[in-house]
């Protein structure tokens, strides 16, 4: 064998032996350890579960099986997360990364920036998801206590700093959407719209409804309005108000259930206003 082919053949085996023993012997308790002490220690009431990391190629992280937790509620399961730094940040005071990952049989990416500086940390993402299947977020059915359907997308924007809770800002859109009611509404056992789109902002335990738009077989509707977030869910307290538009069937069964001037008016439309908690809603057509 000639030199050259010897060279080749050894650096081949070098690079081969290099990247199993990375990978196979890549910290993953280390590092898992150090992105939940690290998520911890920027946001108490949030922690992460890991099933195992490993290194991904471009260089970065590939996480799997991960939970995301505020207190002991599930926010996020998601199948897998690979994270990539911008490596010119890596040598700045606030690192770059981009991730992208699946989750609820859907795909999500994004970008981010988060500071090195523990004692002043801040933390800024941007994220696109598509595909999402709500009827996979255990979270959502337990938190509504309906079981809701459809294929969620749309982007989020959330903004971290040791000055603020934290703010959240996102645009979703909701398709081929069925809720199953607990019990019949004039005989019907679910509302399905073909879409829902919502604008929000959460600002710690405040959240603003900016817009909601429905338009479904049964009604459409516009809403917007805020809610406070409780512990637990259930006492969430609600103040949003819209207008709702019954489609024909609709609202030949709603005909005895409202007020006179609701009836003369229904066809174009009637205020509605949604007050309680989120356990106990009052419905108001003031």
């Amino acid at each position: 064998m000639s030199n050259f082919k010897k060279g080749i053949f050894y650096a081949v085996y070098i690079l081969g032996a290099t990247f199993f023993f990375l990978y196979y012997l890549f910290p993953s308790d280390a590092a898992k350890k150090y992105i939940s002490e690290n998520l911890t220690a920027t946001h108490p009431e949030l922690n992460i579960t890991i099933d195992r990391v490993t290194p991904a190629f471009p260089p970065g992280l590939r996480l799997q099986a991960i939970n995301f937790y505020h207190r002991d509620a599930l926010l996020l399961k998601a199948e897998q997360i690979k994270i990539v730094p911008g490596y010119l940040s890596l040598f700045s005071p606030a690192i770059d990364f981009v991730f992208k990952g699946r989750a609820y049989a859907g795909h999500f990416k994004g970008r981010g920036n988060i500071t090195k500086n523990r004692a002043a940390r801040q933390i800024m993402t941007d994220a696109r998801f598509s595909g999402i299947q709500i009827e996979k977020i255990a979270a959502l059915q337990d938190l509504a206590g309906l079981k809701i359907s459809g294929l969620l997308e749309g982007k989020a924007e959330y903004n971290f700093s040791q000055k603020s809770s934290g703010n959240l800002s996102a645009e979703l859109a909701l398709s081929d959407c069925e809720i199953g009611l607990k019990a019949p509404f004039l005989n019907l056992d679910k509302f399905s719209f073909s879409k829902i789109e919502a604008e929000v902002d959460l600002n710690y335990h405040k959240l603003k409804i900016k817009k909601c738009i429905i338009k479904g077989s049964q009604m459409d509707g516009t809403f917007a309005g805020f809610g406070t977030l409780k512990n637990p869910v259930n006492k969430s307290v609600l103040n949003i108000s819209g207008r709702v538009t019954p489609r024909p069937l609709l609202f030949s069964k709603l005909g005895s259930l409202l007020p006179g001037n609701k009836k003369m008016s229904g066809k174009k439309g009637f205020s509605v206003k949604l007050s309680g908690t989120l356990g106990q809603p009052d419905v108001l057509m003031p």
